[in-house]
C-alpha cells in the first residue's frame, strides 16, 4: 500500500474514525468530505485531463501541509497523490450548463428557510405551555432562538453570511455554519452558493489521494471503480440543436478553442446525416424529441432572422419545460450593416431580420480586402411577419475563412488575441445563460 497524505491533510480524519477520505476544497479550505467514496456527482465536475498525480518529492513539492519530516527516506519515494484541480470560474461555468445558476440557489433558500421555520413552530406547539420541565423549556428556548434568528433572515444576507464563514480558520464544512440550512440539498448548489463568494481564479481541489491509497478506487477500468462509473453519471448534459452543420461546427470548434474547460459539458445533435436544414427541421425535431418524452434538457439555437420567427409561429404545441428555443443574440456589429435590396445599397439593422451565424465570425472573416464587410442580400419577404428575409452574400467563403482561421489559431495560440472572436464569444455566453436557467 501507498503511503500518502491530501492536499487537505485527511490523516485527522482516520484518526476520529478509521477510514479512507476524498475531499473538496477551495484555497485550502475542506467543503465536502467523504468516507470510502466520492460524490459522483461532484467528481463529474472535473475533467480526466484536470487530475494530478505525482510521487516523490515533487509531491511534497505541491502539497503545502505534506511534511518531508515525518516520513522515513526510504519511504519518500514511494508517496503519491492524486488530486483533481480546476477554479471556481471553470466550476461555475460547468454548473450552470447542467441548470445551476443564483436563482435555483435563492429558490433552494427560500424553500429550506420555510421548512425550518415550520420544524420550528412545531417543535414549539409540541410542548405544553404547563410544562414546567427544564428540560423541556431549554428545548422549547432553543427552537424559539432558532425561529428568530431565521424567519427575518434575508438571501443576501444569507449570502454575505457564507462570504464572512469563508475565512473561518476552522474546517468549511457544508454542514456548519449558513450552509447548514440547505444541508438536505443538492450538494452541487451548496457548492455553487460558495463559488459564489469566491474569486474565479480561487484553486478547487478534489482530492482522492486517501482512496487511492485506503484501495478504494484506482486507474483499472471496471464496473467497480467509482472514479470510472463517476465519468458516466447520469447527471445527463444538456443536448443543443443547432439549424446546420456548419453552426455546429462554429460552435463545437470555438468551444474547444476558446473555452476547452467546458467542451466535455455541452453535447450538440450531430445533424451530419440530416437531407434537411434550417429553422423548420429544428422544430420538427423538437416536436419528435416532446412526442418521444426525451428527459435531456434541450436548447435550440436559431438564427435570429425572419425565417427562424416564422418557423417558430408555426409551433402549435407547448414544449416540455425543459426544451426552450433561442435565436442569436443581439449584435452590436449587426445594428448597422451593409445591405443590398431593390432600392439599391444601404445599412440596416439586421438583428431579427438577416442574423445567421456567419455574421458572428468577427470582422476579420466579414472583411473584404478593402475593409468593408460582405453585405446582406435581401432575399425575400415574409407576409404573415410583415418582415424582410436576408442572407449574407457569398456564404461559402465566409464559412471557408472561418475554418481557415480556427487552424491558424490552433496552430498558433498567440494569434487568438488579434482575432475578431466578439461575436461567437457572445453567442456562447448567451448558451452558458440560458442552460444556467433550464431544468
Amino acid at each position: 500500500m501507498r503511503s500518502s497524505l491530501s492536499p487537505r491533510s485527511t490523516c485527522w480524519y482516520r484518526m476520529v474514525n478509521m477510514g479512507s477520505y476524498a475531499t473538496v476544497a477551495i484555497n485550502s479550505k475542506t467543503l465536502f468530505w467523504y468516507k470510502n467514496k466520492v460524490n459522483p456527482e461532484l467528481m463529474s465536475l472535473f475533467d480526466t485531463n484536470e487530475k494530478i498525480t505525482l510521487k516523490g518529492l515533487p509531491a511534497f513539492e505541491y502539497l503545502d501541509r505534506l511534511n518531508i519530516n515525518d516520513y522515513n527516506p526510504e519511504d519518500i519515494e514511494g508517496v503519491e497523490i492524486n488530486v483533481y484541480t480546476s477554479s471556481a470560474g471553470i466550476l461555475k461555468k460547468r454548473l450552470n450548463i447542467l441548470g445551476f445558476s443564483e436563482s435555483l440557489v435563492k429558490s433552494v433558500f427560500e424553500t429550506c428557510k420555510r421548512e425550518k421555520i415550520d420544524l420550528c413552530h412545531e417543535m414549539i406547539d409540541s410542548y405544553t405551555s404547563d410544562d414546567k420541565n427544564s428540560s423541556v423549556i431549554d428545548i422549547v428556548e432553543i427552537y424559539k432562538k432558532e425561529l428568530n434568528e431565521i424567519k427575518d433572515l434575508e438571501f443576501n444576507d444569507w449570502l454575505s453570511s457564507i462570504r464572512e464563514y469563508k475565512n473561518d480558520p476552522d474546517i468549511f464544512n457544508y454542514k456548519n455554519g449558513p450552509l447548514e440550512l440547505i444541508e438536505s440539498a443538492n450538494e452541487r448548489v451548496a457548492l455553487y452558493a460558495v463559488l459564489e463568494s469566491f474569486e474565479p481564479e480561487s484553486v478547487v481541489e478534489l482530492d482522492v489521494s486517501d482512496l487511492y491509497d485506503g484501495g478504494w478506487i484506482s486507474d483499472e477500468v471496471d464496473d467497480n471503480n467509482s472514479v470510472d462509473i463517476s465519468w458516466n453519471i447520469s447527471v445527463s448534459p444538456p443536448i443543443i440543436l443547432t439549424e446546420g452543420v456548419f453552426d455546429r461546427s462554429v460552435l463545437v470548434d470555438t468551444i474547444s478553442l476558446l473555452h476547452p474547460e467546458i467542451s466535455q459539458s455541452i453535447k450538440f445533435l450531430n445533424t451530419d446525416y440530416k437531407t434537411e436544414g434550417g429553422a423548420s427541421a429544428v422544430i420538427k425535431i423538437l416536436k419528435s424529441f416532446a412526442a418521444a418524452g426525451i428527459s435531456n434538457r434541450i436548447l435550440a439555437i436559431l438564427d435570429n432572422d425572419t425565417a427562424a420567427r416564422e418557423a417558430i409561429s408555426t409551433l402549435n404545441i407547448k414544449l416540455p419545460d425543459h426544451f426552450k428555443i433561442i435565436l442569436l443574440p443581439e449584435y452590436a456589429l449587426l445594428k448597422d450593416y451593409p445591405c443590398i435590396g431593390p432600392q439599391g445599397e444601404n445599412n440596416a439593422d439586421v438583428n431579427g431580420l438577416a442574423a445567421s451565424i456567419e455574421l458572428y465570425l468577427g470582422k476579420d472573416v466579414l472583411s473584404n480586402e478593402d475593409a468593408s464587410l460582405v453585405p446582406i442580400q435581401w432575399t425575400g419577404y415574409s407576409t404573415s411577419l410583415k418582415s424582410y428575409q436576408g442572407s449574407i452574400i457569398d456564404k461559402a467563403i465566409i464559412q471557408k475563412r472561418y475554418k481557415n482561421k480556427i487552424k491558424e489559431a490552433r496552430s498558433n495560440p498567440s494569434l487568438i488575441a488579434e482575432q475578431d472572436w466578439s461575436g461567437v464569444e457572445l453567442i456562447i455566453e448567451n448558451i452558458i445563460e440560458t442552460l444556467s436557467e433550464l431544468r
